[in-house]
């Protein structure tokens, strides 16, 4: 109800405003429904890239083009998703914007594991990585540690796969993340379950339980999950 009361207060403002608000705007109301009703998200964010388009504003397009590669990508629409997300990382990198940047290159890589597309994935999310670093963001350089791992176990390389899941878990246990830790851990233990080093990978989805637990996490479930990694948009 809150949400939907902000919105409508949002739109009342759309009528008179001038372009870059109206630019602004539309952002801010997609960014409202994003986790709620990405079709109304979708809408509001393809409005603004029009308006910004129109006014040649690089910046505010690129921001929703990244928004609508994002919601693609929820969907199931990695092609699509693709296409958003490269046209915004392309601008952001122009203007020099490395924190939007690195988000794209995750979000690209995980598409591209997606579609099956290795090499282009490992890329991406190698190049993400070494943005983290240079921003010093560690718990994003977690993140696209986790998506590694994502896609080396695409490959069936669980050897590689479990490097990098447990550097993420050494760094996600220096932030104290709790959630970060959880979802390391369970992922670390389906690599040594894949490995068929069953007492090992106990072990660890026990610690991951414990650790859910102890959040009162819901939905906790047995098995290997990859990647429970919460790429904050």
């Amino acid at each position: 109800m809150l949400k939907t009361g902000k919105s409508d207060s949002l739109k009342n403002k759309l009528g008179d405003a001038q372009a870059l608000d109206v630019i602004k705007i539309n952002y801010r109301i997609g960014s409202i429904f994003l986790s709620s009703s990405p079709d109304s998200a979708l809408h509001y964010f393809n409005e603004g890239l029009k308006v910004s388009q129109r006014i040649h504003n690089d910046t505010l397009s690129a921001q929703c083009l990244n928004k609508i590669g994002i919601l693609k990508y929820n969907s199931g629409e990695y092609e699509t998703a693709i296409g958003n997300l490269y046209s915004a990382l392309k601008i952001f990198e122009r203007s020099g914007d490395k924190f939007r940047s690195m988000r794209c290159l995750q979000y690209l890589g995980m598409a591209y594991n997606e579609q099956g597309m290795y090499e282009k994935a490992i890329d991406f999310a190698k190049q993400s990585l070494e943005m983290c670093r240079t921003l010093d963001d560690k718990y994003s350089a977690a993140v696209s540690m986790g998506n590694i791992g994502s896609v080396y176990v695409s490959q069936a390389k669980y050897d590689e796969a479990l490097g990098y899941f447990q550097q993420a878990l050494q760094t996600m246990e220096e932030l104290h993340n709790k959630q970060g830790i959880a979802d390391a851990l369970n992922n670390v233990a389906g690599m040594y379950e894949k490995k068929n080093n069953l007492s090992k990978a106990l072990g660890f989805y026990l610690r991951s339980l414990a650790r859910k637990r102890n959040g009162h996490q819901q939905g906790i479930a047995a098995g290997i999950t990859i990647s429970g990694w919460c790429i904050k948009a």
